[in-house]
């Protein structure tokens, strides 16, 4: 049996499932990333609800890496050890590890999920 990774994101404004909204999504829904401004990402997935749209993960981060999150998320996809991986909680200030590969964190801050119903 293959080991899967699952992915989860959580909005910090509000109660989890009022206001605010999380996902966990399993890596085999991944479609892609893309990067929208220098200090923001999204993050796509197939939608829960088995509908044609997507799910859109937008992500902020520190300015100017793009690059370094689209690796830590390609690293998260292509864990071979079967994982549950806290991209981004920001509702307890919980992140993945995103570095510049020189030894510098790279901040991720405001999370907002849209998941199609």
């Amino acid at each position: 049996m293959e080991k899967q990774n699952f992915l989860y994101f959580a909005e910090a404004s509000g109660d989890i499932g009022a206001t605010a909204t999380q996902g966990c999504w399993p890596t085999s829904a991944f479609l892609g990333i893309d990067s929208l401004t220098t200090g923001t990402t999204n993050v796509y997935f197939k939608n829960q609800a088995g509908t044609a749209a997507h799910d859109v993960v937008t992500v902020t981060h520190t300015t100017s890496a793009n690059k370094e999150f689209h690796k830590a998320i390609c690293r998260a996809v292509n864990n071979p050890k079967g994982k549950f991986i806290v991209v981004a909680d920001e509702a307890n200030g919980v992140y993945t590890q995103v570095d510049n590969y020189n030894g510098a964190a790279v901040a991720l801050s405001t999370v907002e999920v849209a998941i199609t119903a």
